[in-house]
């Protein structure tokens, strides 16, 4: 379950916001708001990732390789 208390930082944080003109505290709150919906979708993608590490569905990889037959293709696309 989330907290649902705001640290000092924080509520210092928005006391200083609000002292800014309305369009850019719409600015910040937007960017804080884009990071919080990007922080939220990282966790919930490394949740899914562990998942799966402990229901057997990952298998392990050669970066290198990878990495070289990506390089291989796209010399191949540009002929």
């Amino acid at each position: 379950m989330p907290n649902r208390a705001m640290t000092d930082l924080l509520k210092t944080a928005v006391y200083r916001l609000e002292e800014l003109p309305a369009e850019e505290q719409d600015r910040q709150a937007a960017a804080i708001l884009d990071w919080v919906e990007r922080y939220q979708a990282l966790r919930g993608a490394l949740a899914e990732g562990l998942r799966d590490i402990d229901a057997g569905r990952v298998v392990p990889f050669d970066a290198e390789d990878i990495i070289r037959r990506g390089e291989i293709q796209r010399a191949s696309l540009r002929g």
